[in-house]
C-alpha cells in the first residue's frame, strides 16, 4: 500500500492545487468596518456624552446670561423720545388763480426738495448753533418725512428726553420756515407770488418710543441657544480632556 503524506494546511498538495483553510484567521483585530466614523469623531462624541449633567448646568447659566444681555441691549432706548412738527407748504394766491394743476405739482416737488435739504448742514448748521450742539448730532437726530396726503412735511426729532426732542423738532421747523422766506425775498419774488412753509401742528412734548419687544425676544433666544451650545461643548471638553485616547 502506498504511503500517503498529508500536506500542511495552506501548502499546495500533490497536483499543484493550493487549498486555503476555511477556518483560518479572520479580520485583523481592531480594524474598522466600512463606513465607520473616523477616530477623532468617536473620541469627540465619547467626551461629549460622558456625565453631561454638570456641563448642562454650565450651559444653562451661560445661555441665560448671554440671552439676557443681548435682549437688554436691543431694548436699550437710545434715544428714547421723539417729537414731530407738522409743516405745510402753501401758495394760496397762485393755487386760487391757477387754471390747472401745475402749481400744485410744483409745490409737491418743492416739499421733497426741502425735505432733502433738511438733511444737510444748510439747515442743520443754524439749528446746531442755536441749540449749541454739534452739527452731526442734529443730522443724526432729525428726519423729515413727506406723507402722501396734502402738502405736508413731518419734521421728527429724537432725543434722550421729551423736552430736548420737542425743542429740536421745533427749532428745525422754524429754520426751514426762515430759510424759505429768505430765499423767496432774496430772489425778488413778489409777495403775492411767494410760497410759504409754515408749522400747522407744533411739536408736542416728546413721547417715549416703542421698544422692540419682539426683536429683543428673538435675538435673545438665538444668542442664548448659540452660547448654551458652545458652553456645553467647551465644558465637556475641558472636564474630560484627559480621557484615554
Amino acid at each position: 500500500m502506498a504511503d500517503v503524506t498529508a500536506a500542511p494546511v495552506g501548502v499546495a498538495a500533490s497536483g499543484g492545487v493550493s487549498e486555503i483553510d476555511p477556518l483560518g484567521p479572520g479580520p485583523v483585530t481592531g480594524a474598522l468596518p466600512p463606513g465607520a466614523p473616523p477616530r477623532w469623531q468617536r473620541l469627540l462624541w465619547d467626551r461629549l456624552a460622558r456625565h453631561p449633567r454638570p456641563a448642562l448646568v454650565v450651559a444653562l447659566l451661560v445661555a441665560w446670561a448671554v440671552g439676557a444681555a443681548v435682549a437688554a441691549a436691543v431694548l436699550e432706548p437710545t434715544p428714547s423720545c421723539t417729537s414731530t412738527a407738522v409743516m405745510l407748504i402753501d401758495d394760496p394766491y397762485s393755487l386760487a388763480t391757477a387754471g390747472d394743476t401745475g402749481q400744485l405739482l410744483k409745490l409737491d416737488e418743492l416739499r421733497y426738495e426741502y425735505a432733502s435739504l433738511a438733511s444737510t448742514s444748510v439747515i442743520a448748521g443754524p439749528v446746531a448753533r442755536q441749540l449749541q450742539v454739534p452739527v452731526g448730532a442734529v443730522l443724526g437726530a432729525v428726519s423729515v418725512d413727506v406723507p402722501s396726503e396734502a402738502l405736508l412735511l413731518d419734521v421728527t426729532a429724537a432725543a434722550s428726553g421729551p423736552r430736548r426732542a420737542q425743542r429740536l423738532a421745533a427749532t428745525e421747523a422754524d429754520e426751514l420756515t426762515r430759510y424759505v422766506s429768505q430765499q423767496e425775498a432774496g430772489a425778488g419774488v413778489p409777495a403775492t407770488d411767494r410760497f410759504s412753509l409754515t408749522v400747522v401742528d407744533a411739536a408736542p412734548l416728546g413721547g417715549r418710543g416703542a421698544r422692540p419687544w419682539a426683536k429683543a425676544a428673538t435675538d435673545g433666544i438665538a444668542a442664548a441657544a448659540v452660547a448654551g451650545l458652545a458652553g456645553f461643548v467647551l465644558a465637556q471638553l475641558v472636564r474630560h480632556r484627559r480621557l484615554p485616547a
